[in-house]
């Protein structure tokens, strides 16, 4: 398996998260009420298995060898990808921010959440094509399969050591859950 291969897979869990924060969305957008508690769960799911672990692997890791074998840092698919991060990131504390709000009963809320969510949303699927259609063939074209092997070993030692045991896992079952309230129903 190649680095490229486990951040693909990372890509299909957050693309779930993304369809379920679209149905959060809509229904905030239909004035229905949403459980203030899952907005927070949103949050806490693109901080901690989006940016903190995947794009973690991607800039501590994935990125550095890239750019150690000659990819530009600044200006480039790993220079605009890093930016990207960054503006997810101040999108992320918006959301967080609206979501306390949300649950404290603040009118407003909803909304800035909705707008917030909605640009995550749409930077991050393309983030996601960008990363999924041109940088990780880019990568794998670039990177010996001795560096392949190096960068799996530092992704295993990351969600051992940086993320904790078992927290990839609990993540997922967070999406499961949240799939079964907002995704699930639309089907049945």
């Amino acid at each position: 398996m190649r680095p490229t291969e486990i951040l693909s897979s990372e890509h299909k869990v957050i693309k779930k998260m993304l369809k379920i924060t679209s149905e959060v969305c809509e229904r905030i957008s239909s004035n229905e009420k949403v459980d203030p508690e899952h907005l927070k769960d949103i949050v806490v799911f693109f901080k901690g298995f989006a940016d903190a672990c995947h794009h973690g692997k991607e800039e501590e890791i994935l990125f550095k060898e890239l750019t150690d074998s000659g990819f530009p840092k600044e200006g480039g698919p790993v220079g605009a990808m890093l930016a990207e991060h960054i503006m997810g990131r101040k999108l992320i504390a918006e959301m967080a921010s609206a979501a306390e709000d949300y649950g404290s009963g603040t009118e407003s809320a909803g909304v800035r959440f909705l707008q917030n969510a909605e640009q995550y949303v749409g930077l991050l699927s393309d983030h996601i094509y960008k990363e999924d259609n041109i940088l990780f063939a880019m990568a794998d074209q670039r990177l010996t399969s001795e560096q392949q092997d190096k960068i799996l070993q530092r992704f295993k030692s990351f969600e051992h050591d940086d993320m904790g045991v078992g927290t990839h896992e609990e993540f997922l079952k967070l999406v499961a859950r949240l799939e079964q309230e907002y995704l699930k129903q639309k089907t049945t």
